[in-house]
């Protein structure tokens, strides 16, 4: 499956990104530590398309890519029912 963006989608990121006061986070002036830091506290009934743009931004680290995919992971029960 692969994710499109549409303007709808970048427009729930950034309505996100001002509800967690932190509007100016996708910028390129954000550094790895406050992406990973968002992501510690991101709550992931928000969607992923926040998610999907820190991983995108060209100071996303390894670690906090594998953070997003550890953190975002559907558990298995819910598959299997």
């Amino acid at each position: 499956m692969k994710f499109i963006l549409n303007q709808r989608k970048v427009g729930r990121a950034e309505f996100i990104l001002e509800t967690y006061d932190c509007p100016d986070l996708l910028k390129e002036q954000s550094d790895a530590y406050a992406l990973d830091e968002f992501i510690d506290n991101y709550n992931w009934d928000d969607g992923l398309e926040t998610p999907y743009f820190i991983l995108k931004h060209m100071n996303c680290e390894l670690g906090t890519a594998l953070k997003i995919f550890y953190l975002g992971a559907v558990p298995l029960k819910k598959v299997a029912k």
